[in-house]
């Protein structure tokens, strides 16, 4: 390993929360926030239908796309 590389793996970067977090903006931290639980939220929601065995792959497609209606304008 060159000393060059050991230094790169030593550099300690800022975590995408401390990023987000550390937004001076408040309203921008805070849609940055929901926006980032919409993320999370939508793909459990799709998880959910890809594991529904209930569900027919047309009614896999029609549920995963009202879940994308509902939900990409707010992301």
């Amino acid at each position: 390993m060159t000393e060059q590389a050991s230094v790169a793996d030593h550099v300690i970067r800022p975590t995408y929360e401390q990023i987000r977090d550390g937004m001076p903006h408040k309203e921008a931290r805070e849609l940055w926030r929901e926006a980032d639980m919409r993320v999370e939220h939508t793909r459990r929601a799709m998880q959910d239908v890809h594991d529904d065995e209930s569900l027919s792959e047309e009614g896999k497609r029609e549920k995963a796309q009202r879940i994308i209606d509902t939900n990409a304008p707010k992301i």
